[in-house]
């Protein structure tokens, strides 16, 4: 098998946790269109837009994760790895992305949360009750933020992070 294959297996593992996020979200959705309204609120249709897109990335992960793999790893990356011991480095970059991997579902739980929140708050000041997004939510936006571009950065350089960890230059890196 090469090393694609196997960050297809994290890719699908992923696309699992992103449909256990949509039942989570379709409860939320449930809840939102169960209330009695008289419109269709821009809170509504974030709920269904934050319901649906994880339904959406989850059936994409599923059908292709092999081009979802290929696409992050390179080609010279993407060698045989039967019959082949991996190298510290490539167990380290394993580990890297798989964190990556971690840190990017609970980025994406997150930013929808904070989107959900950030819609409930606009709906409001037009229904003209005061609900402020104070100093400490917007800091967790922010931060929500930076841990999305950090679980990027994990997933698409994992070796060169492994390397940066081990001390060793990418290029110099020795395969045996």
């Amino acid at each position: 098998m090469k090393g694609s294959h196997y960050l297809a297996l994290f890719v699908r593992l992923f696309a699992i946790a992103m449909a256990l996020f949509f039942l989570d979200r379709v409860v939320v959705l449930a809840y939102s269109l169960g209330e009695p309204s008289q419109h269709f609120s821009i809170h509504d249709v974030f709920s269904l837009v934050s319901a649906i897109f994880p339904l959406f990335v989850a059936l994409i992960l599923w059908q292709f994760p092999l081009l979802v793999s290929r696409t992050i790893l390179k080609s010279e990356m993407d060698g045989d790895v039967d019959g082949s011991k991996p190298t510290p480095a490539d167990m380290l970059a394993v580990i890297v992305a798989g964190i990556g991997l971690y840190t990017l579902y609970y980025a994406v739980v997150d930013a929808v949360y904070w989107g959900a929140l950030w819609a409930y708050t606009e709906e409001q000041k037009h229904v003209g009750q005061l609900f402020d997004i104070n100093a400490d939510r917007k800091a967790n936006m922010l931060a929500t933020g930076v841990e999305l571009v950090a679980a990027l950065v994990l997933l698409v350089k994992a070796r060169v992070v492994a390397s940066w960890i081990m001390g060793v230059p990418e290029g110099r890196r020795s395969n045996g």
